[in-house]
């Protein structure tokens, strides 16, 4: 009779030999991706510069409609299936797009398009620097949500569908306290997907 420990060192060993085993399946990719985008950062900040000129304070149905046109046409081209979910107050995103392992888990990207800064405060402080990137809103998150974008971008360029399905959401409301997307989320989470913030780090590390 094999004793408790023994078990227990295969099962160990059998989930450090799955885990070493798809590292080695990744890093590639992950290198493969790295590369890419160095090829296409001037194209990320142009995104990334039309995206921060939008104007999107959380009471700013117009802005907040205008971000979610732009990301629509952004997941479209990706090859993401999209949808709009309107509200008088500012529409939310969804994206999704399926891939070919019915076993693994749905992956929810998740972030939101409204931001803290008042109407005009864009164009007066948008500006690329020293390599570096400034604008209201950048950080906190616009930034992330083109990375979720260009991620899925580097995903089909390396046709990569080892994946269930991936959903992309995007709300209006997270930057005040009264959240009318919380349904959205709601209906969304029901599927228990693995879930990703977008939202970026701070230069120290915190988010």
């Amino acid at each position: 009779m094999l004793d408790p420990e023994s078990k227990q060192s295969s099962s160990d060993d059998s989930l450090q030999h799955s885990s070493d085993d798809a590292a080695a399946r990744i890093r590639p990719l992950v290198i493969d991706g790295v590369q890419y985008m160095e090829q296409v950062m001037p194209r990320f900040l142009d995104d990334l510069r039309r995206l921060c000129l939008i104007d999107s304070p959380s009471d700013d149905s117009a802005g907040l409609n205008l971000m979610a046109e732009q990301l629509v046409v952004l997941l479209q081209q990706v090859g993401m299936q999209t949808a709009i979910v309107e509200h008088p107050r500012g529409s939310a995103v969804v994206g999704t797009i399926e891939g070919r392992n019915r076993t693994a888990p749905t992956c929810l990207l998740i972030g939101h398009h409204d931001t803290v800064h008042p109407i005009g405060a864009a164009e007066e402080r948008t500006k690329l620097e020293e390599g570096k990137f400034y604008s209201p809103g950048t950080v906190d998150m616009k930034a992330g949500l083109l990375q979720g974008v260009y991620a899925l971008e580097i995903l089909r360029q390396q046709n990569f569908q080892d994946f269930k399905k991936i959903t992309f959401l995007s709300v209006p409301d997270e930057e005040i306290s009264n959240r009318y997307s919380v349904g959205l989320i709601k209906q969304i989470a029901q599927e228990r997907p693995l879930v990703l913030g977008l939202e970026g780090a701070k230069s120290i590390g915190t988010v």
